[in-house]
């Protein structure tokens, strides 16, 4: 849903970036009555008449106060095909005070993977690049109890790319034991960072990153 605070329509110009790769794929434009919310079931097939996994910015063209929430979620059904229930979670919009600053180190906290006769519980991490130029980010993994570093990888984020690495301890560290982690993440260049821990009844949690200075 999006909300337009001000006492003006409010013009909106919609852009969505499909996961993996770089710059817009597909762009419109829509209005919102003073001091109304639209909400969509499908907000990217509802306004691009596509399917599809990414980033959807939102920019308000003329001055107007506008805000946005979304939601994920996954429809599990029983051997009949009924539905039984969903997973998911809410989605904030996020603004460009939420952005990682280059030189600086932040922490993703209270990670975990674990694979076994009770289920599967899995951390994931994504990054979104609103910027025209490549940005690399660096992710190190400690255990959460000694905070002993296990490793680091690399990401690499095109401009206007949205990259995700699911299950990112065993990618680190194939030998993580199942313990609770963090990561620290650094960037060469402004990003949007979040890490998902996927609890064993497929339930996400959304985790934001905390700056470490």
């Amino acid at each position: 849903s999006v909300t337009n605070f001000s006492q003006g329509q409010a013009s909106v110009r919609a852009d969505f970036f499909a996961r993996g790769t770089p710059g817009v794929a597909q762009s419109t434009n829509f209005t919102i009555p003073a001091g109304r919310t639209v909400g969509y079931e499908d907000m990217v097939g509802d306004l691009f008449g596509i399917q599809g996994v990414g980033t959807l910015r939102l920019t308000s063209e003329n001055g107007t106060r506008i805000a946005a929430t979304g939601r994920e979620f996954a429809i599990y059904r029983n051997q009949q095909g009924q539905v039984v229930g969903t997973a998911g979670q809410d989605i904030p919009g996020m603004l460009p005070g939420e952005l990682i600053q280059p030189g600086r180190t932040y922490h993703l906290l209270g990670l975990r993977e674990v694979n076994d006769a009770g289920g599967r519980e899995r951390s994931h991490i994504a990054a979104f690049n609103p910027g025209s130029a490549t940005v690399t980010l660096t992710v190190e993994l400690y255990d959460g109890a000694t905070g002993a570093s296990e490793g680091e990888t690399t990401l690499t984020v095109r401009g206007g790319e949205l990259v995700q690495t699911n299950s990112i301890i065993p990618v680190i560290n194939p030998n993580h034991g199942g313990r609770n982690k963090r990561l620290e993440v650094r960037a060469t260049g402004p990003l949007y960072v979040r890490a998902f821990r996927v609890n064993r009844d497929g339930d996400p949690i959304t985790i934001p990153p905390q700056r470490g200075d």
